[in-house]
């Protein structure tokens, strides 16, 4: 089945329009601002000030996923604000393909570094002399 505007239309139209879409533009308000605000923090310390003093692949991994992270709340909660305000897709069509598409992708991509970075504390853990020698180079996955 084909995607249309009126696909992504139906999903930002709501039953109670006054509760409803007033409770979900503040929480993704609040979402997007803390995203934005968070993440640009965990980017800039760590990558002027060196204030992550942990192994240097987990800061890699780490901003990675706050990259990742700071690009799903561009792509996802941005445009999804927006039709709600508006109380439609308003963006265009093209714009709905790649609103899903890269919406697919940043959750895949979290879910990957999630994973790597739960992984790589455990075998930190369990090999610590061996993993004494990652370097940053490494965690560029």
């Amino acid at each position: 089945r084909i995607m249309t505007i009126e696909h992504v239309s139906a999903v930002y139209r709501l039953d109670n329009p006054s509760l409803d879409r007033s409770l979900w533009v503040v929480y993704l308000s609040v979402v997007l601002l803390s995203t934005l605000i968070g993440d640009c923090i965990i980017l800039y310390s760590s990558i002027k000030h060196s204030a992550i003093k942990l192994n240097p692949y987990l800061v890699t991994v780490i901003l990675h996923l706050a990259v990742c992270d700071l690009l799903s709340g561009i792509v996802f909660v941005l445009p999804t604000l927006v039709s709600l305000i508006a109380d439609s897709w308003v963006l265009g069509e093209p714009l709905a393909y790649i609103h899903l598409y890269l919406n697919n992708c940043t959750y895949q991509i979290n879910n990957y570094l999630i994973s790597i970075l739960a992984c790589s504390k455990l075998i930190l853990l369990k090999f610590p002399y061996k993993t004494r020698f990652w370097e940053r180079r490494h965690g560029h996955v």
